[in-house]
């Protein structure tokens, strides 16, 4: 994580922060967050296994029962993903 992504992390402290990348990986996220959203979840994994968005809130039981409205919230997060690949294009990024 960046200097600056620490910095406003740690300024938000009042709120709930997550920072994601533009796949929708988790980059930090700070404690209120994780006890929001996530608890069970261990963030100290290395680089290349963080949490991502979309992958939650479809495979992970306790973060899909947050929604009130699942089936609104799986079609939001699938325009999500196809507005992501649409905008990544053939970028090796949006692969790895």
């Amino acid at each position: 994580m960046t200097p600056q992504t620490r910095m406003l992390v740690n300024t938000l402290g009042d709120a709930a922060v997550a920072v994601p990348n533009f796949r929708c990986d988790i980059l930090a996220w700070n404690s209120l967050f994780r006890k929001l959203f996530a608890a069970h979840l261990d963030f100290a994994a290395p680089d290349g296994e963080r949490p991502n968005f979309i992958t939650l809130n479809f495979l992970d039981e306790n973060v899909r029962a947050l929604y009130a409205d699942w089936p609104l919230e799986a079609r939001q997060n699938v325009s999500c993903l196809r507005y992501l690949a649409g905008a990544a294009g053939t970028t090796r990024d949006w692969a790895s």
